[in-house]
């Protein structure tokens, strides 16, 4: 058996000295990758470099890869999904997190009621409305292709598909 395993957070730079992202360390995605290896190899790609470290002192059944950004992510999981024949693939919905939702690192710039300016020094910087008020109002822009999206369609992926993810600040239902 041979499984896929996701972790971590992806990065993208807002300008030169600023970027965007989540905190998650990818510990949750770690745990699954060493939990599977009792049943088989297991490719895992993560953003924490701590982890990249620890897994090649250790070596034992896990193939481990970097990423830091929404397109570096999307581009290993592309040339691993086609060139390696999966059982299962545990995807880290946080993987793509904040980055994900919206073309941070987009070439095309837009502006803001509240922001005066467009571009930072020829670089791209996407300015956002209170974060298009606390991540509710997405205003029409074009958003990037959710990840989890591409294994069904642009992959083909047939195999398990499993996606998690940690939800934050929700009411106790009773």
């Amino acid at each position: 058996m041979r499984c896929l395993v996701t972790a971590g957070n992806t990065r993208e730079k807002i300008d030169r000295v600023r970027d965007w992202g989540n905190i998650f360390t990818g510990r949750t995605g770690l745990a699954i990758a060493r939990a599977l290896t009792t049943i088989g190899a297991v490719d895992l790609l993560t953003s924490n470099q701590q982890h990249l470290d620890e897994l090649e002192k250790e070596g034992g059944g896990i193939e481990a890869h970097g990423f830091s950004s929404h397109g570096m992510l999307m581009g290993e999981l592309a040339g691993l999904m086609s060139s390696v024949k999966y059982d299962a693939v545990f995807y880290d919905g946080r993987s793509g997190g904040l980055s994900a939702q919206w073309r941070v690192g987009d070439r095309r710039a837009h502006r803001c009621r509240k922001c005066s300016r467009a571009n930072v020094e020829g670089e791209a910087a996407v300015w956002r409305e209170d974060q298009q008020r606390a991540l509710g109002d997405r205003g029409g822009r074009e958003h990037t292709a959710k990840i989890v999206d591409m294994f069904r369609g642009q992959w083909g992926y047939q195999g398990l598909l499993v996606k998690f993810k940690l939800e934050v600040d929700f009411e106790k239902m009773n």
